[in-house]
């Protein structure tokens, strides 16, 4: 009944091109609109990566710095901080996280956080170093603190890696 209708109503030369016409500008408004879609999606989600990639770099400095202070207060100043290790714990999570929703392909290992409090709760009970004097080379002090700027450094190239495969690609 429908393709009766249709071949009566355009059986005619002019009212098949006028079909034409209306096919084609309808096929042509579609591949818009879903192009359109296509790149309105896309520069969301590099937006969105952007902001991500923010977060996790701002955590990844603070979180260096944290550890650097948490370090030193632990093993020079032989002093307890309970909630610069709680924020230093949390920032090791949100960074875990941040890699695992976004960036699941790179890891930025923040298990260092364990180290740095594990062997300054050690060192609590030890003597405290003396006022001026200079800090031996192989003092557990030293070496989480060579160990935090091994992993700053290391988290700097990751990020360079991200931002070059997400947002330059």
């Amino acid at each position: 009944m429908i393709f009766e209708w249709f071949n009566v109503v355009f059986s005619g030369p002019t009212e098949q091109a006028k079909l034409f016409t209306v096919a084609i500008s309808t096929i042509l408004a579609v591949t818009l609109l879903l192009m359109n879609q296509w790149f309105i999606g896309n520069r969301a989600r590099k937006e969105r990566l952007i902001e991500k990639l923010e977060d996790l770099t701002s955590a990844i400095h603070e979180f260096y710095s944290l550890g650097v202070e948490v370090n030193r207060c632990l093993h020079l100043s032989k002093k307890y901080d309970e909630k610069a290790i709680d924020k230093f714990i949390g920032l090791g999570i949100k960074i875990d996280t941040l890699c695992s929703l976004y960036f699941n392909n790179s890891t930025i290992d923040t298990s260092i956080s364990a180290d740095i409090i594990s062997i300054g709760m050690e060192e609590l009970n030890k003597p405290k170093l003396g006022n001026g004097a200079t800090i031996p080379s192989d003092h557990p002090f030293m070496e989480m603190n060579e160990e935090i700027h091994i992993w700053f450094e290391d988290s700097q190239l990751k990020i360079k890696v991200l931002i070059k495969k997400h947002i330059t690609s």
